[in-house]
């Protein structure tokens, strides 16, 4: 999982599910599956999460994995 990417989503009031429409335009179900995988999000799709949440973060810290939430396969 990524806490701070979901950290910066409740920061600015924004659901997963307008993360992946309006942000990444994809389905809320695919966003789900590529916050559970250690590098789910091509380094496209992470810097347009980054714009959008906080563009003054570093990327590599918006994007710390919490490896107890991973799932396989």
């Amino acid at each position: 999982m990524y806490p701070n990417v979901n950290a910066e989503c409740a920061r600015k009031g924004i659901t997963r599910k307008f993360l992946a429409q309006q942000v990444l335009h994809i389905t809320p179900g695919t966003l789900s599956k590529k916050l559970k995988k250690r590098n789910g999000f091509s380094f496209e799709e992470a810097q347009k999460i980054q714009e959008y949440l906080n563009p003054g973060m570093d990327l590599n810290k918006l994007f710390e994995f919490d490896s107890r939430d991973e799932v396989n396969g």
